[in-house]
């Protein structure tokens, strides 16, 4: 991604179940971006103190992101499955016609960047 401007990609990664967990997860997939020059939104880490148990705290959270999404030129599906809500964001950036790519760990997603970067030398 050197010599041109980085592209923003929004980092879908499921939240449900062990919380802290999965925001720590999430916040690995942010560095995995920053590492390879991508600029990543995840706007779910800055509205962790909205409940997800709570209905109108989840339709909150699921606005706010999907209103970040579509100001992203790409969309990672992360981790080891697809949670409801990143269902209805998936659905918003196919509609939206983004680059969306399945990042399933860690080590997958170094392995597809690296990849990535050779392609495009």
């Amino acid at each position: 991604m050197s010599g041109r401007q980085a592209a923003v990609v929004y980092i879908a990664h499921p939240l449900r179940g062990d919380w802290e967990a999965n925001l720590e997860r999430a916040r690995e997939y942010v560095d995995l971006a920053l590492r390879f020059g991508y600029a990543p939104l995840a706007p779910y880490l800055m509205g962790a103190h909205l409940d997800d148990e709570i209905t109108r705290d989840r339709m909150i959270g699921i606005r706010w992101d999907i209103a970040v999404l579509r100001r992203c030129d790409e969309m990672w599906l992360c981790g080891d499955r697809i949670s409801e809500g990143m269902e209805a964001e998936l659905a918003e950036a196919e509609r939206l016609g983004l680059v969306i790519s399945r990042v399933p760990s860690i080590d997958a997603g170094v392995n597809y960047l690296e990849n990535r970067l050779i392609l495009e030398t």
